[in-house]
């Protein structure tokens, strides 16, 4: 949000924002849509949540690196069928996606990737997030968020778990209380993005992995990070 500020001190404009996971309340905040306080106060109760759900239901995530969408799909299914729940949980970029479940589910994905030719990584996360094993929080969470206002944002925003632009505050209200339990469809975002007739990307945050993903997901796409849009 700070370098949103500096940004926008410059007359900086775009067409649409969105956001990977946590970043979808930075996003919202840049569209307008959420006041910085507001989004502050959902995302530490939105952590705190998480938190005692991921204490109830342990669990992580692991990133499967050389299968399609379906072929994860088709694993999470195999894999849950004996080890409890698995499921996708981040599209990230075509050949990456991050799953998340119990931990006998994330130990028993490593082998059953390897015998697919694929790689299974696991992340060093705190619990199964993006999945079902978090549905309490996202029930409480509900309740909190019934409380907080939402403006119409001024440009669309691309939430998470349906990668269709909006300014609709409904349906961006019944984002966020998704997408605690459900997959961050990043890959058709950028899509969405690009169907919109945008072609250059600015990532605004410390780092450069979603201009990484970026990259993958649509390389005849101009990336810059927020570091290099400041500098010119």
């Amino acid at each position: 949000t700070g370098y949103w500020r500096v940004l926008a001190s410059r007359d900086f404009d775009c067409d649409a924002v969105t956001g990977h996971s946590l970043g979808e309340y930075s996003a919202l905040v840049a569209a307008g849509a959420l006041s910085f306080p507001d989004a502050l106060r959902l995302v530490r109760r939105r952590g705190e949540l998480m938190e005692e759900a991921a204490a109830r239901h342990p669990g992580g995530m692991a990133a499967i690196i050389g299968l399609t969408d379906a072929e994860v799909r088709e694993l999470c299914d195999v894999v849950s069928d004996a080890h409890g729940a698995l499921v996708a949980a981040n599209y990230n970029s075509p050949g990456q996606v991050v799953v998340s479940g119990t931990l006998d589910a994330i130990a028993a994905v490593r082998g059953a990737a390897k015998e697919r030719g694929a790689r299974a990584i696991p992340l060093a996360v705190s619990g199964p997030f993006h999945s079902p094993l978090m549905r309490e929080a996202a029930e409480a969470f509900t309740e909190i968020l019934a409380d907080v206002p939402m403006a119409t944002p001024s440009v669309p925003v691309i939430p998470n778990v349906t990668a269709d632009p909006t300014t609709d505050r409904a349906l961006l209200r019944d984002a966020l209380e998704r997408q605690i339990t459900g997959a961050v469809q990043w890959v058709r975002t950028v899509y969405a993005m690009r169907n919109m007739g945008i072609q250059r990307f600015v990532e605004i945050g410390p780092g450069n992995v979603l201009t990484g993903l970026v990259q993958r997901t649509t390389p005849e796409s101009t990336t810059l990070s927020v570091n290099d849009l400041l500098a010119e």
